[in-house]
């Protein structure tokens, strides 16, 4: 799991490298000494830019990528699948960009699923081979990327890909949700899907 808030994975007391050696030991079960941990660690960093430390990697990059490492640390220790909720959000642009790149290598990398959890269809756009869209908890939209996006069949679908910003003079963000995305869950209990059309 790499959660959105990187404090709530790592320990602002302990070293990176201790962290990222404990989850290696708890992952495979093995008991490594500390060289051969060590030597674990500096593969894993050096994976994700960070070994040794570039002086251009800002403080949150870094929280984001040792995250991702530290919870899908290398070969014989994945786990089949990496949850990934909203690993992006507070970052600018070009960091976005740097993250999401890098935990797309990674699963690529790997042969791991990744489950992207965003706000952000750009992004999702980028990295996902298939897209799902929840509404009130409810899965409203699903399908390949390409399809959501070209032809998206759901009111919310269409309101999520018209408020990503486009450059240009013209442009500008809806104002509200279409009248066919009602702004709280149904009030009787029915479920949202059958609220919608």
């Amino acid at each position: 799991m790499v959660f959105q808030d990187p404090y709530a994975s790592l320990n602002p007391r302990r070293r990176v490298g201790r962290q990222i050696a404990d989850a290696i030991r708890l992952g495979t079960g093995a008991k490594l000494d500390d060289e051969a941990a060590s030597s674990r660690v500096a593969v894993l960093l050096e994976r994700v830019g960070l070994s040794p430390p570039s002086p251009t990697a800002t403080a949150r990059v870094l929280r984001r990528a040792v995250p991702a490492h530290r919870h899908c640390p290398g070969p014989g220790t994945e786990p089949s699948c990496v949850v990934a909720d909203e690993p992006i959000s507070a970052l600018d642009a070009s960091a976005q960009a740097q993250i999401a790149n890098l935990l797309a290598g990674i699963v690529t990398e790997s042969g791991l699923g990744m489950l992207f959890i965003s706000h952000d269809l750009s992004v999702v756009r980028k990295i996902a081979d298939r897209t799902v869209v929840m509404y009130f908890g409810r899965v409203v939209e699903t399908g390949p990327t390409g399809r959501v996006w070209a032809e998206p069949a759901h009111p919310y679908t269409r309101a999520l890909i018209g408020a990503i910003p486009k450059p240009g003079a013209g442009s500008a963000l809806p104002s509200e949700l279409p009248a066919t995305c009602p702004t709280r869950p149904p009030a009787d209990g029915l479920p949202v899907s059958s609220a919608l059309p």
